[in-house]
């Protein structure tokens, strides 16, 4: 097995980073206009609200408490599809006040019983945005 120089390393790195964020960038380039105004929306909303760290991950987007950026310090991820997007988030299932449009999942980005998802649309951006708040402090005391 043939062993990289530091060049090489930083070379696949950035590679791999370049493909993180392309998949994201290409889906964001083929929604509709309105998916692109909320996701701008959301994520501008959501980076000065709680002072966060976003960043493309894979097809979705990411928010974290803080860089490093790690699994451990995500507390929403926003999916996107043609002309739909939701918002996925962590809750603390004990103190959460469930809505009728919020879905509960079995946990995908977050764990078991802790994890919620609500399509956005115009109507539910300053809901969405206490949901995010409430994911980000219940990340941040734990």
């Amino acid at each position: 097995m043939d062993t990289l120089d530091f060049s090489q390393v930083q070379s696949k790195r950035l590679i791999e980073d370049n493909k993180i964020t392309d998949n994201w960038v290409s889906r964001l380039s083929n929604v509709s206009n309105e998916v692109q105004n909320l996701v701008n929306q959301i994520i501008t909303r959501t980076e000065n609200e709680v002072q966060c760290i976003g960043r493309p991950w894979f097809k979705w987007y990411g928010f974290y408490l803080s860089e490093p950026v790690r699994r451990k310090t995500l507390f929403a991820v926003i999916i996107i599809g043609k002309k739909t997007i939701s918002i996925c988030f962590r809750v603390d299932p004990d103190k959460f006040e469930q809505s009728s449009y919020v879905r509960n999942v079995n946990g995908f980005f977050f764990p078991t019983g802790t994890e919620r998802r609500v399509h956005l649309n115009n109507d539910r951006i300053e809901q969405v945005i206490n949901y995010v708040k409430h994911s980000y402090n219940i990340i941040q005391n734990t």
